[in-house]
């Protein structure tokens, strides 16, 4: 298994911050805006870690995440997600986006904003898993 990381994040700045201070952190990124951009790179690599965003150009991540468990993919997957809930666009998450994460098929969740320490933290413990073999659903 490759400790790659996936990074499909939608929101260029957002993309672009992350697979920066990542990268400083040591971790080899790839970063993607679409689901189609990301299904040709997992057919040429193979990758430790999928962060996945719900809200993408082309699709769902939670619809990607349950075709990726449905073809036997099992690789951990972290949904970075917000979604917009009232009319002045505040970013909100939900417990319910939480569980339909879940029940996708994903491994972890986080909400932005988010914290790099917290976000490095559940890396590690993804990829730590990982390698021993742990299914996590």
């Amino acid at each position: 298994m490759s400790d790659a990381i996936l990074i499909i994040e939608g929101h260029s700045e957002i993309r672009e911050i992350s697979c920066n201070r990542l990268e400083s952190r040591g971790y080899q990124i790839v970063g993607t805006e679409t689901i189609g951009k990301a299904q040709l790179l997992m057919e040429s690599a193979s990758f430790g870690l999928i962060i996945l965003d719900i809200n993408l150009p082309d699709g769902n991540g939670l619809d990607f995440c349950k075709m990726l468990r449905d073809s036997g993919n099992n690789t951990p997957i972290l949904f970075l997600s917000s979604r917009t809930r009232d009319e002045r666009r505040k970013y909100i998450h939900t417990d319910i986006d939480r569980v339909e994460c879940f029940i996708a098929g994903g491994n972890a969740y986080m909400s932005k904003p988010f914290d790099f320490g917290e976000l490095d933290g559940e890396i590690k413990s993804l990829l730590e898993k990982a390698q021993d073999n742990v299914n996590f659903h």
